[in-house]
């Protein structure tokens, strides 16, 4: 059963938190302005920020989707329809459609204006770790605890494709921004703790990335689909060329393992979140920029804002966060 609910935020809270500037400019502590968002009974596991810059999504362990205002923190719908906890939410390029996936095995798509559900694939044999969009609209990709990368029709709503390679669970999938190819990280354990490269069409893996020393829980590519990004849990952000497959950089700076990575959309700045609480800012050269620190437990997703000026992020201490960072 589906619940949609239009409400005022009755624990939205307007925050004025120390930033920690770091690296060579940085001399004083920074104050910056948050909004922290509650609504969730229980821990958030995923944040998205829609394409036009008005609404986040999240999805958590209470198994709902919520819908916020981006500028106020309003909370503009519960969406209520998954049966176990929602890992994932993702909107479509467009901005029109939703996607979810669940420790249900389902992945959902949602009408982004009525949310309405507009179709559902029984997904994945185990949990739904993360979808990712095609540039073009058209398709979903999917990852879970059956090993397996799946590719679908949306509109059709069949199954395209089947990935295999990875030797145990996938936690992540990012859809190349130029539409050719996926990245996916998974673990846990040799042969896998590896980062892979797919052809999007034709499903042949391109490269097999090897260095982590722990299980991959995010991948991320640069807006111009050169370099892509892996989050562990040997606390490590790794930088690779997308064509040659070498490892440019080794990001460290977190203490426990990175959960999310995300590229800003001018694509100078990274971001990644860590089980250590923090949300590190870095530059395109490996300089740490800010530690954002707010969050009471691990911090499970982060995500730009269209315009590169926020960023929002999710928790197991149950708030969404909302960080003005440039």
């Amino acid at each position: 059963m589906k619940r949609m609910s239009k409400m005022m935020p009755v624990a939205v809270m307007v925050v004025m938190m120390v930033v920690l500037a770091v690296g060579p400019a940085a001399a004083q502590p920074r104050q910056q302005e948050i909004l922290v968002l509650r609504g969730h009974e229980g821990s958030v596991y995923s944040v998205a920020w829609s394409p036009n810059g008005e609404r986040l999504a999240s999805g958590g362990q209470d198994t709902t989707i919520h819908i916020w205002d981006a500028e106020n923190g309003d909370r503009l719908a519960v969406i209520d329809s998954h049966n176990a906890p929602v890992w994932t939410v993702a909107w479509s390029p467009d901005g029109s459609m939703l996607a979810s996936g669940s420790d249900d095995q389902t992945v959902r798509i949602w009408d982004a204006e009525t949310y309405e559900q507009i179709t559902s694939f029984e997904a994945h044999n185990g949990w739904v770790s993360m979808v990712a969009w095609s540039p073009d609209n058209e398709r979903l990709a999917s990852v879970g605890g059956d090993n397996a990368v799946r590719i679908w029709d949306v509109a059709g709503g069949v199954e395209l494709n089947e990935l295999t390679g990875h030797a145990y669970w996938v936690n992540a999938v990012a859809w190349s921004p130029d539409g050719t190819r996926l990245a996916t990280g998974g673990g846990s354990g040799y042969p896998d703790n590896t980062v892979r490269l797919w052809d999007a069409d034709s499903g042949e893996q391109l490269a097999v990335l090897r260095a982590h020393r722990g299980e991959i829980w995010s991948v991320a590519w640069s807006p111009d689909s050169d370099i892509v990004l892996s989050g562990s849990s040997d606390a490590t952000v790794r930088v690779w060329e997308s064509t040659s497959f070498d490892r440019l950089d080794t990001l460290e700076g977190h203490n426990d393992t990175v959960y999310s990575v995300a590229w800003s959309p001018n694509q100078d700045q990274i971001a990644s979140s860590s089980k250590d609480q923090t949300i590190i800012i870095w530059d395109t050269d490996g300089g740490e920029l800010l530690d954002l620190r707010g969050h009471t437990d691990r911090v499970m997703s982060v995500a730009w804002s269209p315009d590169g000026t926020m960023l929002a992020s999710a928790s197991l201490d149950g708030s969404v966060r909302i960080w003005q960072v440039n």
